[in-house]
This record gives structure tokens, sequence and C-alpha cells, in this order.
């Protein structure tokens, strides 16, 4: 790391956040503020205008969101996902290299103590230095600092500070951790012992890791050894960009039996995992569709082809929709009705595709072809003039 590196620090105006945009600033980084005001205290204004005066006074760009969310549920999660979020706009705009935030010692000891309580996975022991949220690169430079080393550091050099009430309600599994570990110490030595084991467990599931990409064959999968399979694939999954942080061992355990089976559907934010016939996949589909005025002119479809790809075209056809497949669609064959979804399972389609496959519909909502299928009975011809251009899109 260079001096000259730019980075967004994530300050919300606790002594921890201030204390390292101090820190970071002494030390010759260029800084931009990120904060979030989630008005969940009275004092949430307060706090912005706080961190808003100090950059002024300090000539560093600040930047500020306001907390709106749609979601339900676990707040933490959901505040969690806004900042990371805002933190990825902020580091993307402003060209820098990642996002510095507060956590120090204390965090560190009550985030394994955090894991051990709810028996968490984790590719870490407590907290890492450097690691990757949602796309962002994460630095946490005060890992080897204790909140009271910053608090008293941050008396000493007067830097203004605000105290987060909510720290001192147990209403939070994280905050009725932070007041009840009594031998801090003791924990610090056990979490050190725990990271060594771990660190020989790691380069093992590494070299697993190392085979597997978006599609893995269930056979490369089955050979994992029990004692770090679902290890492997908690950090295959978050290679992939998935946000599995609050998932338990359990949650895992069950994932990988049914992996097994070779029969596994779970949907993670926009990724899908999904195992059968033989292979464990990730998608992330999106929906496609196209409207086709004419065939002459469209990249879609070609003079020539193979039989199967033949299609006869007349005016009143027109527009077509060319999209993905969606539950319900039929196609008519000279045998009667027959769903694309049959097609799927008849044909072994594995269904990290089915959700990518595309059909044509006719200006009237018929599915007149299917790729891999063909036309239907209606646009068949010996002789067709059109023929359909297979794309992927898986």
């Amino acid at each position: 790391m260079t001096k000259e590196e730019k980075w967004v620090v994530a300050v919300s105006g606790g002594p921890d956040s201030m204390a390292l945009l101090h820190k970071l600033m002494k030390q010759g980084y260029t800084c931009i503020v990120s904060h979030v005001n989630y008005h969940m205290r009275e004092s949430s204004n307060d706090e912005e205008l706080m961190v808003k005066d100090y950059c002024r006074e300090n000539n560093i760009e600040c930047f500020v969101k306001h907390y709106q969310s749609k979601d339900s549920g676990n707040f933490q999660h959901n505040a969690r996902n806004f900042r990371y979020a805002f933190f990825k706009e902020c580091v993307e705009q402003n060209g820098a290299i990642g996002v510095a935030v507060g956590h120090h010692l204390d965090d560190d000891i009550e985030t394994y103590v955090f894991q051990k309580q709810r028996k968490m996975m984790s590719d870490v022991v407590g907290l890492k230095e450097f690691t990757q949220i949602k796309g962002v690169k994460v630095w946490r430079p005060l890992l080897n600092e204790t909140k009271k080393e910053l608090v008293e550091y941050c008396e000493k050099e007067s830097i203004p500070y605000s105290v987060d009430q909510s720290n001192f309600e147990l209403t939070y599994t994280r905050n009725k951790i932070r007041h009840s570990i009594e031998n801090r110490d003791l924990i610090l030595e056990e979490m050190k012992a725990k990271r060594v084991e771990h660190s020989l467990i790691q380069e093992e599931v590494d070299s697993y890791l190392s085979m597997m990409n978006e599609h893995v064959p269930l056979d490369s999968y089955r050979v994992i050894p029990d004692s770090v399979r679902v290890l492997v694939l908690r950090v295959w999954l978050l290679a992939h960009d998935v946000d599995v942080y609050d998932s338990s061992i359990r949650f895992f355990e069950e994932l990988d039996r049914q992996i097994l089976l070779n029969n596994a559907y779970h949907e993670f934010d926009s990724v899908q995992l999904y195992c059968d016939h033989e292979i464990l996949s990730l998608a992330n589909p999106k929906a496609f569709k196209f409207t086709v005025d004419s065939a002459d002119d469209s990249e879609f479809f070609s003079i020539s082809g193979s039989a199967n790809q033949g299609i006869m075209l007349s005016d009143e056809d027109f527009p077509l929709t060319i999209r993905s497949w969606q539950n319900g669609d039929k196609i008519e064959l000279c045998f009667g009705s027959k769903s694309v979804s049959r097609y799927f399972i008849d044909e072994k389609i594995p269904r990290y595709q089915r959700k990518s496959w595309l059909v044509i519909e006719n200006a009237v909502n018929e599915i007149i072809y299917v790729v891999g299928m063909g036309c239907d009975v209606h646009h068949f011809s010996n002789n067709p003039k059109t023929f359909v251009v297979e794309l992927n899109l898986s």
C-alpha cells in the first residue's frame, strides 16, 4: 500500500471512525468521507452535521446518504446492505481503492464470540484486515487498537465525536455479547489459537476451491472430504459474490445434503444455486425480451441453417417477440401440445440453463419456436426460406 492511494472512509461520527479518519489523514492518505444517516435516534441529524463540519474544516470531500428501505424484517441486515451499496457507489465515483472502516480489537473479539455462539461458518476467525464485501474492498486498519484507546486518542487530539446510545441497549445480539464478555484477554488468546488452526484448514479448502468454477460436476464435489466440504461450499459462494455472512453451519449442512442428493435449489438475492443432472451450478439469469418487426434485417434470422432451425413466417406473425422461457409456455407440435418445461425434463436440460432459454412468440402470443425443439406445426415447411440463429444466453 502507498500513501498516494485514495480511500473512502466510512464515518458514523463515533470515536472509532473519527479516530480512523484523523489517523489516515495524518499518515498522508487521500480520504473521502461516506456518512449514512439512519434517522434512528434524535441525535442522528446532529451527528451528520458534526461529520460535515469536521470535513469542511479539514477540506475533506463528504458524501451523505439518508437511509431508506422498503424491505421489512432485520434492520441490521437491511442497513448493512444499504451502506455497502453506498460505499460501492462512492468508491466507483471517486476512483478509490475501497472503503476503510473503524472496526477495532473489541469488535474483533466480539465477532469471534458471535461466530462461536451462533456456530457460524466463516472464511476467517473474527475479523480480517482486508476483505471483500459486496464487490467492495474493505480495509480495517484499527484491529490492533481497543475502543478505549481510540476514545483516548480522540480526547488527546481534540477530535469531536458522538456516542451511539444504542450501544448501551441490549436489543441486538451484538450488544448483548458486548456487555457480557468478562475476560477479553483469555478470549483473545483463544481466538489467536483458533486462527492458527483455521489457517491450516483454509489451505485444504483452497486446494479444492481451485477446481471449482460456476458449473461443477457433482462427482468433483462429492470427492471433497466431509471435514471441509461445507466450508468449501461457503467459500465457493463467497467467491461468486453471494452474501452468506449471516448463514449458519446448519444452513450449509442442509444445503450440502441436498446437493449430494443431486436435488438442490436456493435463491441468494439475484444469484441462484442449482444442483440437478449431476451438475452443481450458480446462475444469475436475466430476463431477455426483444421485438422483431422483420426477419430480413434481424440478427436472429438467417437464410440458411439446419432443418430444425427452419421456420415459415407470414406477415401476420409480426411483430415477433424473442424472449426468455416462462412457466406455462407451450408449443403446438404435430402430435399435440407440449409444454417447454416437459421438453427440458425429457432432454435433461440443467436448471441453470432453463431461465435463459429462448422462445419466439408471434403477434397473437402463440409460441411458434423454441430453441432446440424447432418451430410449431403451423410454421413448419419442408423447404423453409428462413432459419433461426440459435443464440445461447446461458
